[in-house]
C-alpha cells in the first residue's frame, strides 16, 4: 500500500490514460488527476462518498465488492472515460504570406 503522490498543480495537463490508475490510489486523487468530480466516481461505484474518501480503490473493492476482484478499478476507469472534459485542440500558429 503506497501513499498517493502529492497533488498536481491545477495548471497541469489533464491526464487521459486510464491505464495509469492503480488500486492504491484514492478517489479524490484520481478525480483531480483526471479532472472528473469525485461524486461522479462514487456514483459510478454506487457507494457513499462519506467515510470513503481516504480509502484506496483496493480497500473499497474489498469492502463493497469482495466477490468481484478488480471491479472498482474497472468501474472507475470506465467512469473517467465517459466523463472526461473534452480536450481543447492545440491550434498551431500559422503565418500568412502577403
Amino acid at each position: 500500500h503506497q501513499p498517493p503522490p502529492p497533488f498536481a498543480p491545477a495548471a497541469q495537463e489533464i491526464e487521459t490514460d486510464v491505464s495509469l490508475i492503480r488500486d492504491w490510489m484514492t478517489i479524490p486523487f484520481i478525480a483531480q488527476m483526471y479532472h472528473v468530480p469525485p461524486r461522479v466516481l462514487f456514483k459510478a461505484l454506487d457507494i457513499p462518498e462519506r467515510k470513503n474518501k481516504e480509502k484506496s480503490l483496493k480497500q473499497l473493492n474489498e469492502e463493497y465488492y469482495p466477490e468481484a476482484e478488480g471491479i472498482v478499478l474497472e468501474k472507475v476507469k470506465a467512469a473517467i472515460l465517459a466523463n472526461q472534459p473534452p480536450l481543447t485542440p492545440t491550434v498551431p500558429a500559422t503565418t500568412t504570406t502577403p
